[in-house]
Parts: structure tokens; sequence; C-alpha cells
């Protein structure tokens, strides 16, 4: 999410970034408690570890609406199926 949103050289920074798409400030690493309350929505919003043979999670973290920024009222897990799915409506 962070890198998708600031790292420059990663494909997902076109979609994310460079569309000003941004980490609400409860999750944002400069908040002391950034990764903890994004941790406990995570765990408190159904994420759960599953490994899919591939070696990838079989949860990805998506965007309800992807013209809006990471946040908890923006935010939901998804498996890939259900992501690539709902990009190409």
């Amino acid at each position: 999410m962070n890198s998708r949103c600031r790292n420059k050289n990663r494909k997902s920074y076109d979609y994310c970034g460079a569309k000003g798409i941004v980490v609400c400030r409860q999750w944002i690493g400069t908040n002391p408690k950034g990764f903890s309350n994004f941790y406990d929505w995570a765990i408190s919003n159904g994420y759960k570890e599953e490994i899919l043979l591939n070696g990838r999670n079989k949860w990805t973290l998506d965007r309800v609406d992807n013209n809006k920024s990471y946040s908890p009222s923006n935010c939901r897990w998804v498996t890939e199926e259900v992501l690539f799915a709902s990009r190409i409506r």
C-alpha cells in the first residue's frame, strides 16, 4: 500500500501515487501507531494469511472506490480473482 502510493519505480505507482492516492494519516508510517492501527484494522476486517501454491497470499488489499485513498472506510480484503473481475467491469 505504501509503495503503491510512494515508490515511483513500482508499476502500481501509476494507478495510485501518480493519481494522487495516499494512505490515511491513521495508517501512515510516520504515525507512531501507523502500522499497529493498520494491523488492527486488517485483522478485524477479515485479513488472514492464506498462502497459495504460487507462494502469494490469497488476500490482497483493495480500495472500494479507486478514486479515493487508502483508509478504513475505503478498503477491503479480496482475492485476486475478485480484484481482477471488479476492474474489468
